[in-house]
């Protein structure tokens, strides 16, 4: 029985995560505790009442440190003497420049900083000591084959310039805890969902429904083991491209 703090599960990935993993018996994930910026959507308070015996409401920012402590409080409180098992860092924003890496503002790359990377330490560091008493001990930073340096030629077609900038800081956060870690037995390690029809991602021309992203998600983080610790892995959805190199191979993206 695993426990999982999921940040940004009102909508998208995250709602989808979070319906995926209270879809599977109590034997296998024991409470999920579903981190929202503020109050939880319609969707989600709809499935959070649907399993209220193994999931909480969250309410804090990610980059509002105060308010992330006491949402360890909480989270703390409604484990008792357990730890929290696997911390999914899901929250994020993505932005749209099609007129080129110059026409990223100033302003705009300090917000998408803020959130997906300030964001990502904010809650990591906070969590940290719940996480050293779980059982599991698994972070996982949710990123993207466009943040690949080694792939840029490839997915240079995507005009989210920002976004690719800041998840690729989110890589090497990452492997700075997977450093920090492994001799504690945690695997820590960051993946993409894929190319999923969200309001983030594109509903009109994505390749992925949600479903399909967090499905493959949720197989990975329950299969993960150490060997997997300071990776960037890739779900597993044949049949999808980008240019000439298979976008979803299952394997381990290169940086």
């Amino acid at each position: 029985m695993a426990s999982y703090l999921i940040t940004g599960t009102s909508q998208g990935l995250g709602l989808a995560l979070t319906t995926k993993l209270l879809s599977l018996p109590a034997s296998q994930v024991s409470h999920i505790f579903a981190l929202t910026r503020s109050a939880p959507s319609p969707d989600l308070q709809k499935l959070l009442d649907a399993h209220s015996d193994r999931s909480t409401s969250v309410i804090a920012s990610v980059t509002d440190g105060p308010a992330v402590a006491a949402a360890v409080k909480q989270v703390s409180s409604a484990l008792g003497d357990k730890g929290l098992d696997v911390l999914i860092n899901n929250a994020g924003a993505a932005d749209a420049n099609p007129g080129g890496m110059r026409s990223v503002k100033a302003e705009q790359m300090k917000e998408l900083f803020e959130l997906d990377v300030v964001g990502v330490q904010t809650v990591t560091a906070a969590f940290l000591p719940l996480l050293e008493k779980g059982m599991e001990k698994k972070i996982v930073n949710i990123s993207t084959s466009l943040a690949s340096i080694s792939l840029a030629a490839h997915t240079h077609f995507a005009p989210t310039y920002a976004y690719k900038v800041s998840k690729a800081a989110v890589n090497m956060l990452t492997v700075q805890y997977s450093l920090d870690l492994k001799d504690q037995g945690f695997t820590v390690f960051a993946l993409t969902p894929g190319w999923l029809k969200t309001k983030l991602g594109g509903v009109d021309y994505a390749h992925l429904t949600v479903e399909q992203g967090a499905g493959e998600v949720v197989r990975i983080v329950r299969e993960a083991t150490p060997e997997k610790n300071g990776k960037l892995l890739n779900i597993k959805v044949p049949g999808y491209k980008f240019g000439e190199i298979e976008a979803y191979d299952g394997g381990e993206i290169p940086w």
